[in-house]
């Protein structure tokens, strides 16, 4: 099984990737956000009540680092240009695969 995080979750792209990758054997998605009460909420079954800083804030890539080993998270699914561009250069610092073109 593959823990797949997708961040951030309500955004239109977080809620296509539910789409495209519910049910996918071997692939548990978790979703985040970094604004409270968002509607990945109520689509995501495994949706971490813990709030990600925005990508511009200094504490997101340690809050990152923490949310990927407290739930062995494999792969993340950035689904905002921002967050695209904020992670893409640090996956090993972070401690996981980062999906992207």
């Amino acid at each position: 099984m593959k823990n797949v995080l997708v961040f951030p979750a309500s955004t239109e792209i977080g809620l296509e990737i539910h789409r495209a990758m519910f049910g996918v054997k071997d692939v548990m998605l978790f979703g985040a956000d970094s604004i409270p009460n968002q509607h990945g909420a109520y689509v995501y079954s495994h949706y971490l009540n813990e709030l990600i800083p925005f990508a511009n804030d200094i504490e997101f890539l340690p809050k990152l680092r923490e949310i990927v080993k407290k739930y062995r998270i494999d792969a993340i699914f950035p689904a905002h240009d921002d967050v695209i561009t904020k992670i893409a250069n640090h996956a090993i610092e972070i401690g996981c695969k980062i999906i992207t073109s």
